[in-house]
């Protein structure tokens, strides 16, 4: 029987997953390492999209996390840069 990943991988997958959904269809999506995402977002148009790109995907990391366990003190910053 499959159990579910410690907290900290849960944190992973599910952040992983809000940004993917959060994405265009032809954005790249990677985890470079640890707990840091990249987001290659391609066909931005102007300056504009991208920051409001940039803000979808810092408020899909900023809202509430389901990890079923009593987690305190996990924080999620997000970075932006072009």
């Amino acid at each position: 029987m499959p159990t579910a990943p410690p907290p900290p991988n849960r944190v992973l997958v599910q952040v992983g997953a809000r940004l993917t959904a959060e994405g265009r269809g032809d954005d790249m999506l990677g985890r470079l390492g640890g707990d840091v995402f990249a987001v290659a977002a391609r066909s931005m148009g102007d300056e504009r999209a991208a920051i409001r790109l940039a803000g979808r995907l810092r408020h899909v990391v900023s809202t509430t996390l389901d990890l079923d366990v009593v987690a305190e003190g996990i924080e999620t910053p997000a970075h932006a840069g072009c």
